[in-house]
């Protein structure tokens, strides 16, 4: 059994009905992980969602609980479905539960020692599950006080992954699963203010939020998803990996508002 896998920041009880998810900004991975990924360059770890817990550290003193896994995403994407589940995108095929290359298309594992299936199912047991338990959770409780809830999964990746589309990807993108998961409305606000802040905003394309938006906005009949994706040249310096970039302060700026906005709305819903 790994140690500690997830952290828990902020309040135990959100003071507003936001919660925030960040399942991809962990960088830790087994042991078994380092003997048999394919190269150095896999250790570390691309596809990472760097720095998005620190983007997002306003939140505590907003009263906002938030859950943030420790390990990487190449040890199991807490953001799949499960084998054998109705597929996230009709049209493309999104790296998998337990990942076996890069978005650049790179193996991760050395030839013949991807995980077997008894290894996969303990990946979920160990990591996926509890995470996924601890956002039920957490949500739960917010809808005990607050009468509902709106869960913001909290993403960021390279400004150009050709593997999914051939051009740079806009400064954020705004997924509700195509209007399944929370009203359009949300994102059309939330579009206004980014653009108020010269940044540029897409809407559910080419992201509309993974499993993570479409399974607990279906959990409960009270809660709303939102995906919040981002391009990590907007914050950081995508070469050498380091933050704050020159643009950190302006996005932070940014988010704060649209979280603001957010927590606003819901709470005018839960009195209205």
């Amino acid at each position: 059994m790994p140690d500690v896998i997830f952290e828990e920041i902020g309040p135990v009880q959100a003071q507003i009905p936001l919660v925030l998810s960040i399942p991809h900004s962990g960088t830790k991975v087994t042991e078994s992980f380092k003997q048999n990924c394919a190269s150095p360059q896999i250790l570390e770890l691309p596809d990472t969602d760097w720095y998005v817990h620190h983007l997002y550290d306003f939140c505590t003193k907003l009263g906002i609980p938030a859950i943030r896994a420790l390990y990487s995403r190449y040890i199991v994407d807490l953001n799949r479905p499960r084998p054998g589940t109705t597929p996230l995108y009709e049209k493309r095929s999104p790296t998998g539960l337990v990942p076996l290359r890069t978005f650049s298309q790179q193996s991760i594992y050395k030839q013949a020692k991807e995980p077997s299936e008894t290894e996969i199912e303990q990946r979920v047991e160990f990591f996926y599950d509890p995470y996924h338990r601890a956002l039920y959770q957490a949500l739960e409780s917010c809808i005990k006080v607050h009468g509902i809830a709106l869960l913001v999964d909290a993403h960021s990746i390279r400004s150009e992954v050709t593997s999914i589309q051939a051009e740079p990807f806009a400064d954020l993108i705004l997924g509700n699963r195509s209007g399944k998961t929370c009203p359009m409305d949300f994102l059309v606000k939330a579009r206004e203010i980014f653009q108020s802040h010269a940044l540029t905003c897409a809407l559910n394309d080419p992201f509309q939020g993974g499993q993570i938006t479409r399974h607990f906005h279906g959990a409960f009949e009270d809660i709303f998803c939102l995906q919040i994706e981002m391009s990590q040249r907007i914050y950081m310096d995508e070469e050498s990996l380091q933050f704050p970039g020159e643009g950190w302060n302006k996005t932070r700026r940014a988010l704060q508002e649209v979280i603001a906005f957010l927590g606003s709305e819901m709470s005018s819903r839960r009195l209205s």
